[in-house]
């Protein structure tokens, strides 16, 4: 191994996780998944809108770079009145002003909680479509799909299960 390939593998690149309580115990989850040479941080707020996220996590994102990585699971807490353009302009304001690392964004999660949960659900399909297709023409970015069924969820309905 030449000099390069060392420093490569002793370089401590940072995965970032920045969310609500629905990513409350990914940086357990992961940390056994990836190697030694990743920190994990958490940024997670519970009822947190995608604005306070953000800024609680102001300090930490300014210290990555295009080594490093941040998981966003966001945007659920945004919801007013089947309203989500705000969220949208918001995930996109962020990801564009974050350019110096490498971003992937969780899809929202549905709401099985509220009582028009399949009206918003209809809308968290459209915003999810939209960030889809944002994030396409962004090199730093990937957007991860994760599963919506109901039985994935707990009984109350907001948060998935283990």
């Amino acid at each position: 191994m030449n000099n390069k390939e060392v420093g490569s593998l002793l370089t401590k690149h940072k995965v970032v996780l920045i969310g609500d309580s629905n990513i409350r115990g990914y940086v357990y989850k992961l940390k056994h998944l990836l190697k030694k040479n990743y920190e994990l941080y958490s940024v997670i707020k519970p009822g947190a809108t995608m604005n306070e996220l953000k800024e609680t996590a102001r300090e930490e994102i300014s210290r990555l770079s295009h080594n490093d990585v941040i998981l966003i699971s966001c945007g659920i807490n945004d919801y007013e009145a089947n309203n989500f353009s705000q969220t949208l302009q918001n995930i996109a304001d962020f990801i564009q002003r974050n350019n110096q690392t490498n971003i992937i964004l969780m899809n929202l999660p549905y709401r099985y909680d509220l009582s028009n949960s399949k009206a918003v659900n209809r809308t968290i399909t459209i915003l999810n479509r939209k960030l889809k297709k944002f994030i396409k023409a962004l090199p730093h970015t990937y957007f991860m799909e994760t599963d919506n069924t109901r039985i994935l969820f707990t009984n109350y309905g907001p948060h998935m299960n283990n």
